[in-house]
């Protein structure tokens, strides 16, 4: 009977002890990790449903603040904020606005609130989604109306083929896999062809070389504009190239040589001749120059009266939105046209003269209102 008395007791201090320790003496082992907090359950015992905070480490059965848990606006979710007493941590974004510290579903949002949700196109809710004067909603997109009236259009596509392009040549086939089908379905009458610079890295969906025309090296996109803009056979209609590299104009790295700076020159002179439109795509993450990689693709897009585009990573490429803006942009506008109403004029050179020395009227993309500005935009006299 003692020895049965002693265990009892025991007993009765190891249960004691468990308590104090935060131990839940009846509560199984087998409910540790079913996603919620169980009675005895604590960040020593359980640590799958007791999680501490970033600003917490677990001593014995509790999480201890060692930093600003609860600082409303650290950029966290702590324990006890909520839409309410912290929306800054804790906001509700798209249809959900914050009810009793919950965020729940806006009983005002959706088509017809007159006001453009998550979600909604022109398509879908044309009394939220009203495309502007001069456009027209096709296939869910506010798009110019005067592309889907331009002459037929042949886009080409420039790759440098260097290894450096090796990553990024996979994704951006894949981009402009059915890009035709899809440009066609917006009533364009374009074509799409995918060409080298010169043999180098395979790339699936090239179809030609660039160097048929004359040697070339395979990282030289002011060169292949140069080769392409006279020499291949362009049906009638608008003339469009996107060279698309990571490195410098001429033989690619490094960038800003005196080379680089007169083969853009010439691509841009030859390119105009023969009334060809240059769109470039960069990533200056690509490139080791990145300043001097950009400035050389706005100088060169600029100049042909195209546009430049910069992606900062390949894999989120929207080629459908590059090609639609390059289109709108070359074909319902034009270098020059400072003040979008579709041809050059003396109205445009005023707006030139006046704002001497700014950005907003650099025609060419050199960083500079010069005299080369000037050229380009009596270049361009008349209707775009």
């Amino acid at each position: 009977m003692v020895v049965q008395h002693v265990i009892y007791f025991a007993c009765l201090c190891a249960a004691a002890w468990l308590i104090l320790a935060g131990v839940d003496v009846l509560a199984g082992p087998d409910l540790c990790g079913n996603g919620r907090v169980d009675p005895g359950e604590n960040c020593t015992t359980c640590p799958k449903d007791v999680m501490c905070l970033e600003c917490e480490i677990c001593v014995g059965p509790k999480c201890v603040d060692i930093g600003n848990c609860g600082d409303c606006g650290n950029g966290r979710v702590d324990r006890g904020e909520n839409c309410d007493t912290c929306p800054e941590d804790v906001p509700c974004i798209g249809c959900l606005t914050c009810f009793n510290g919950e965020c729940v579903a806006n009983p005002l949002c959706g088509c017809g609130n007159g006001v453009p949700d998550p979600g909604e196109t022109c398509a879908t809710c044309p009394e939220d989604v009203i495309c502007p004067p001069d456009t027209k909603c096709i296939d869910g997109k506010c798009i110019n109306s005067c592309i889907s009236k331009v002459s037929p259009m042949e886009v080409i596509f420039l790759f440098d083929t260097s290894g450096s392009m090796s990553d990024e040549a996979v994704e951006l086939c894949a981009a402009l896999d059915g890009i035709q089908e899809s440009l066609e379905a917006f009533g364009l009458n374009v074509t799409i062809k995918v060409w080298g610079i010169a043999p180098g890295i395979q790339i699936t969906c090239l179809t030609e070389y660039v160097s048929q025309y004359g040697p070339i090296q395979n990282e030289s996109w002011a060169e292949a504009v140069t080769l392409m803009s006279p020499n291949y056979p362009w049906q009638p209609g608008a003339r469009i190239l996107v060279p698309i590299s990571d490195e410098g104009p001429f033989n690619g790295d490094p960038c800003n040589t005196p080379e680089d700076t007169a083969a853009v020159e010439e691509a841009i002179l030859i390119a105009n001749k023969h009334n060809v439109i240059v769109n470039v795509i960069q990533g200056t993450v690509w490139g080791a120059e990145p300043e001097c990689i950009e400035h050389f693709g706005r100088k060169l897009s600029f100049g042909t009266g195209g546009t430049w585009h910069f992606t900062e990573d390949v894999e989120d490429v929207d080629m459908e939105s590059i090609v639609l803006d390059l289109i709108n942009a070359t074909l319902c506008g034009c270098a020059g046209d400072l003040n979008l109403d579709a041809q050059v004029d003396i109205l445009d050179f005023l707006i030139w003269l006046a704002h001497w020395g700014l950005m907003d009227t650099d025609i060419d993309g050199d960083g500079d209102t010069d005299s080369l500005d000037l050229f380009l935009l009596f270049q361009h006299w008349g209707r775009c």
